[in-house]
């Protein structure tokens, strides 16, 4: 199953407005993907030529909203429907002063590993979460909107990754025999707001370490009828004990990609802007209200962050 993420809205500490990271899942499963993609680009033959970009993208902005209307009947919910998870949060419950707070405890975290890191021999390690404890101190590439995108993008996965789980197990008893979708996930993240090497290096595996961490607390969901020798098992079953190791997934399945040439994170710009029309603008409710005619509506997540933030005091090396 594919996983595209974008998110919308402007993430600035001033604003009044909600800002949102929207997953959308696409079934690969009985040729969904390319069947989507066709969907998509018949759509596409609708739209006028001048809201088109110059690298032939059409960005949901541009839409009026008869066109995301059109967008969700002739697109979003035609066999395979797409599914959605979102995250939200507003900055008016979210001051800068307490953000600082945060960020400081996510400092000392990444200082803590290094440290540890550093104790055990694992000199490369410690030099990594070194660099990316600077890189997120600093107050112009780790600043308010790129904090907020950080925490909003690991929830987001944590819970697009369970669905996507879940779904494609109901998909695979209901056809998917050769676990098409468990066996090829991949996460398509819009990179519009991660530029350069190691930036990308320091999301990945700050997106990484989240998402083992929730894991842990909240067990992916599988069949216990499962046998040892289930192809999803065998694929991600770690190399020493009972457990998954997703390492792989995010090492080499988890990318921050440009939208227009990955039609899947289109998908899911075009669904952000109706979501984002409809809570802040009261606008595209037509639309809004098409997502979830086939797949009822699932609960929005909100963030806000805690007054009182705890910190674990005793950090773990994730390998």
């Amino acid at each position: 199953m594919i996983i595209a993420i974008d998110e919308t809205g402007d993430f600035n500490p001033d604003s009044e407005l909600h800002s949102f990271f929207v997953a959308i899942l696409i079934d690969q499963s009985n040729n969904g993907l390319e069947i989507k993609q066709q969907q998509f680009d018949k759509w596409k033959e609708t739209i006028p030529k001048e809201k088109f970009n110059d690298k032939g993208e059409v960005k949901g902005s541009d839409l009026n909203d008869d066109e995301l209307l059109r967008f969700v009947k002739n697109v979003y919910n035609p066999d395979p429907v797409l599914r959605q998870e979102v995250v939200f949060f507003l900055p008016k419950e979210n001051p800068e002063s307490l953000m600082k707070i945060f960020k400081e405890i996510e400092v000392e975290k990444l200082t803590k590993v290094s440290e540890l890191a550093k104790s055990e021999g694992k000199v490369e390690m410690a030099k990594q979460y070194e660099r990316m404890a600077i890189w997120h101190k600093n107050a112009k590439k780790m600043h308010y909107p790129h904090f907020f995108k950080l925490i909003l993008l690991r929830s987001l996965i944590t819970k697009a990754f369970n669905t996507c789980v879940g779904v494609s197990i109901l998909l695979e008893m209901l056809g998917d025999k050769e676990s098409k979708n468990l066996l090829n996930i991949k996460i398509k993240i819009d990179k519009d707001f991660v530029r350069g090497d190691d930036p990308t290096i320091y999301w990945k595996e700050l997106l990484r370490n989240s998402f083992i961490s929730s894991t842990m607390e909240n067990p992916i969901p599988l069949l216990d009828t499962w046998k040892s020798g289930h192809p999803f098992i065998e694929k991600y079953k770690h190399h020493s004990n009972d457990s998954l190791n997703f390492k792989d997934l995010f090492k080499n399945n988890c990318e921050f990609l440009e939208s227009h040439e990955h039609f899947e994170i289109q998908l899911a710009d075009i669904t952000g802007i109706i979501i984002n029309r409809f809570h802040n603008r009261n606008k595209a409710e037509d639309a809004y209200n098409e997502l979830h005619r086939v797949i009822k509506k699932q609960k929005l997540t909100k963030l806000i962050l805690n007054n009182e933030p705890n910190f674990d005091t005793n950090p773990t090396i994730i390998e």
